[in-house]
């Protein structure tokens, strides 16, 4: 029995692949975005980066510490919706046309990379 006969398996394998390519994209574009759309200095570059970067010790670190304690499955679930929630205000907030710096710092500080994402980073 391999295990893709698993539907569990199959199931956190598909949430991840999505997951990780979501992390992969919002990695790559908020930077263009900041660069492009917003014309973003150098310095308003940096602390784009430095809030990406920062989030994941401001608040992973701490965080990870607190939720190792509860069930991993719904622990999952909600990090990764909310992620989703915070990256699809990027082009609501661009639609409505109140898309600032300002949001994009705070949309990289309140979704940090996680754990794997920071080791292959």
């Amino acid at each position: 029995m391999t295990l893709w006969s698993h539907r569990d398996f199959r199931l956190l394998w598909a949430g991840d692949t999505i997951s990780q390519f979501g992390s992969s994209i919002g990695r790559t574009v908020l930077p263009l975005l900041a660069a492009g759309a917003l014309a973003a200095t150098p310095f308003e570059m940096g602390v784009l980066s430095a809030a990406a970067t920062a989030a994941f010790l401001l608040i992973g670190l701490p965080v990870g510490v607190w939720v190792d304690r509860l069930s991993r499955r719904p622990v999952m679930l909600v990090a990764d919706f909310a992620r989703a929630a915070l990256m699809l205000s990027i082009p609501v907030a661009w639609w409505l046309g109140v898309l600032t710096l300002v949001h994009l710092v705070v949309v990289a500080l309140l979704s940090p990379l996680r754990s794997s994402d920071a080791v292959t980073a």
